[in-house]
């Protein structure tokens, strides 16, 4: 941008242009681009398709789960780690980085489901996969609109 002199007028578009270079700056000096890149972009991460069980148990209660997948979100892995990953509250049932390669293994062949559940009028699926003494719950959110589809 170039400076101006003091015979010209600050726009209110210049004064804003102005805002946003600093605020860029500062945040890049400060270690905060990283954190705002993340929280401005959405981006998916698809896992895998239903297994049979999944499908023929959504179809036993009216939903049809055959042309879904399964997928998280970086906002799912950010919530996840900000609000469930603090090991001094949640002590061992901490949800860490390495837990999250177990979601597919969990949606594919869990040892408990409960499918088509009612949780804060939102429709969701919960799995239980027992590994090495140790039990994950996953809690997916069944997306069944006109735009979108998915088990996230």
């Amino acid at each position: 941008m170039n400076p101006r002199r003091p015979d010209q007028q600050w726009g209110i578009h210049t004064i804003y242009a102005y805002i946003c270079v600093f605020t860029s700056v500062l945040y890049k000096l400060l270690g905060f681009y990283a954190i705002s890149k993340s929280v401005n972009s959405f981006e998916k991460n698809e896992m895998c398709r239903p297994g049979k069980w999944l499908i023929e148990a959504g179809e036993s209660i009216g939903l049809d789960f055959s042309n879904i997948i399964h997928e998280t979100t970086n906002e799912f892995y950010d919530h996840c780690l900000k609000r469930h990953g603090n090991r001094q509250i949640h002590g061992k049932a901490t949800i860490t980085d390495a837990d999250f390669k177990h979601i597919p293994a969990i949606v594919k062949s869990p040892d408990y489901a409960v499918i088509g559940a009612i949780r804060k009028e939102t429709l969701i699926n919960a799995y239980a996969k027992i590994y090495n003494g140790m039990t994950y719950l996953y809690f997916e959110e069944v997306l069944l609109s006109r735009k979108n589809k998915a088990l996230r």
